[in-house]
């Protein structure tokens, strides 16, 4: 896969542990992919579409308080979490502040 070989050559690829993170959530690894999306996070805070990710990972998890955080924190970095994954959520829990 080409997000590991770029995370062996630089471990700091935000870019590369968020989006591998979410490819693992997609294949029903949440914890594992939630686990590379968080070190993503840790090298680049500011990466909206890793937050966006962390709200997909948390999600999947059924830690729905969190991942309204993780969908509050990647607008705040000009990232909107799909609207399907907003959709999902709503129905577990309510947005918080609407």
């Amino acid at each position: 896969m080409h997000f590991e070989a770029a995370i062996r050559i630089d471990p700091r690829q935000a870019d590369a542990h968020s989006n591998l993170g979410a490819l693992m959530v997609a294949a029903g690894q949440a914890a594992e992919g939630l686990a590379h999306i968080e070190r993503g996070i840790a090298v680049r805070p500011d990466l909206g579409g890793a937050h966006a990710n962390r709200a997909l990972a948390l999600f999947s998890l059924g830690r729905f308080a969190e991942a309204w955080e993780a969908v509050r924190r990647a607008r705040e970095h000009g990232a909107e979490p799909t609207p399907a994954l907003l959709a999902a959520l709503r129905a577990k829990a309510p947005e918080p502040g609407q």
